[in-house]
């Protein structure tokens, strides 16, 4: 069992070289969906790959259009792999709105973080510390409470916050 670690994929909609939409997608959109698909596809092939760790900023940004978020699904979906994605900053619109990456948390094998929390991945101990707000002090001393917890000389800490 092995992990692949992504940060900040960004998958929207970018103004910026997006071209024309097409269903709902811009090119841009559409060449990150598949710049993900083949780092996927050689993590499996090269590794071994069975675990994704997406540690925020999923989506570029709070409300993806429908089309983005079906595109999302699908590429989760079709992965075959298990997902656990932690919320990031560009994710939230606010902390009382619902965060875009819920509805992946719907689909078969895929985690969501939006709280602090704690999980096993491949046997692996894992503090999950999503972006709850801009003092990362809060959530760096929730994760330290749960490492304590924990009480294990080897944990992973997978962090969306700059440190």
């Amino acid at each position: 069992m092995t992990i692949l670690v992504l940060g900040d994929t960004h998958i929207g909609n970018h103004i910026q070289f997006g071209g024309d939409t097409v269903d709902g997608l811009n090119r841009r959109c559409k060449e990150i969906i598949n710049a993900i698909k083949l780092t996927i596809k050689e993590a499996i092939d090269a590794h071994g790959v069975t675990d994704v760790v997406q540690i925020g900023d999923f989506f570029d940004n709070a409300r993806p259009n429908f089309a983005v978020l079906c595109a999302a699904m699908e590429l989760v979906k079709s992965s075959g792999l298990r997902w656990h994605i932690i919320a990031g900053n560009h994710d939230r619109a606010g902390f009382s709105a619902p965060c875009s990456i819920s509805p992946l948390g719907e689909l078969p094998n895929v985690w969501t973080y939006e709280k602090v929390a704690r999980t096993e991945i491949c046997g692996i101990p894992f503090v999950m510390v999503p972006y709850i707000g801009n003092d990362s002090s809060i959530a760096l001393s929730q994760a330290q409470k749960l490492i304590d917890q924990l009480n294990k000389p080897d944990i992973v800490v997978a962090c969306h916050y700059g440190l």
